[in-house]
């Protein structure tokens, strides 16, 4: 069956499993809050009296709901491949490539990059999402990537890649503005002398542009660190030959082990960080009605430990929204049984690319694969968002 490009559907980030559990949880801690309220309320007014409280163990559910998640999406052994930045890339290396010829083109090549340790090298079975941004140039990208790092505010190179684009695109634009000063296209003054003073003010806006892209640890600590070379071009030819035989660089773009904490980490922290210690909590509560004695306050932490829990989780919950919120990405997943061959044979083959109508466009984006024992978590976490059925 053809792979095909299609809008991505970014409502699928949250799994319905996930949703189950956090409904569950949700009423299971609002219920044991109810209870732990009133045996709180009933030993106030009768402490003068050794009671046995029912037990109650309304974990039971969740566990079974929380491990089950567990194993079937929060797998490891995925790949990433970040292109966040691939404007900047098509910036610098201009060209008249579309989609096809620019982006997918690197992806693929970069899948069977020997140099490149980190590429996967799955030979089975293997699925692979790719999710990508097209604008017809950098201030609309600009915008589009403001929105995609807003969506995924834990991903570094995004907002990286973001600050790259507007930077360049504030410098580029303030260069136009100058020439056209100079050019008399914009006319800010009749008088020559306050029309010169408006170009040395842009000019000092565009060294102030400059200066703020070159500051950093980068210039001030790798830079001087640099020892001086002969300079040559006959010793800069032979010293390039040198590292370029030894070094052994991979193309770009580079691919990195990743776990699904890397890539959408609110997932992971609804379960590690938000519903185990409710498991544990509900637990305890087991036996912590089992004496009268300092019950009270034990009881009135619990409530307050439960509420501040489902506060935790409305919080990872909201960074989900603000993903699924993300509009612009196109999405493809494709698998096939004979590893990384069967994934560039998809991906060459599918059909509706996007952009098509995009000539001189720039694209940015991402790709993930996984194989072996983790693809059956990927294909169920990670199809529905490219379109698959699973």
């Amino acid at each position: 069956m053809t792979s095909y490009w299609k809008p991505a559907n970014l409502s699928a980030v949250i799994p319905s499993d996930l949703g189950v559990i956090i409904d569950t949880t949700q009423t299971v801690v609002g219920t044991v809050a109810i209870v732990l309220d009133t045996l709180s309320s009933a030993i106030s007014a009768i402490k003068a009296f050794l009671i046995a409280f029912p037990v109650f163990d309304w974990a039971s559910l969740l566990i079974r709901l929380v491990e089950e998640f567990r194993t079937n999406f929060l797998a490891t052994g995925f790949y990433m491949c970040n292109m966040w930045d691939y404007p900047m890339r098509m910036y610098y290396m201009p060209s008249d490539d579309t989609f096809e010829t620019s982006f997918e083109a690197d992806l693929i090549a970069s899948m069977t990059d020997s140099a490149d340790p980190n590429r996967p090298q799955f030979t089975g079975e293997v699925a692979m999402l790719v999710m990508i941004l097209g604008a017809p140039g950098l201030p609309d990208m600009s915008l589009l990537l403001k929105m995609a790092k807003d969506a995924f505010s834990w991903w570094k190179e995004l907002q990286f890649a973001y600050e790259s684009v507007t930077r360049t695109y504030g410098e580029e634009s303030i260069v136009a503005l100058e020439i056209a000063v100079k050019n008399g296209e914009i006319l800010i003054s009749d008088n020559p002398s306050e029309q010169t003073q408006q170009v040395l003010t842009i000019e000092r806006s565009l060294q102030q542009c400059r200066d703020f892209i070159e500051s950093g640890d980068f210039i001030n600590t790798i830079i001087p660190a640099i020892p001086s070379l002969p300079t040559t071009p006959e010793y800069l030819k032979q010293f390039l030959n040198v590292v370029s035989e030894n070094s052994k660089m991979s193309a770009y773009p580079s691919w990195q082990a990743a776990s699904l904490r890397i890539i959408l980490p609110p997932l992971v922290d609804v379960v590690d960080q938000a519903l185990e210690p409710v498991i544990d909590m509900l637990r305890a509560g087991k036996n912590v009605v089992d004496t009268v004695t300092d019950l009270i306050d034990a009881l009135d932490s619990k409530v307050q430990q439960l509420q501040r829990l489902l506060e935790s989780i409305d919080t990872y919950i909201q960074l989900l929204d603000n993903l699924i919120a993300a509009t612009g990405f196109y999405a493809i997943f494709v698998t096939a049984p004979d590893g990384i061959d069967g994934l560039t044979r998809e991906l060459r083959a599918a059909t509706n690319k996007p952009f098509a109508d995009l000539e001189h466009g720039v694209f940015s984006g991402f790709s993930l694969v996984a194989g072996g024992p983790g693809v059956t978590a990927f294909k169920n976490l990670f199809g529905p968002i490219g379109g698959a059925s699973v």
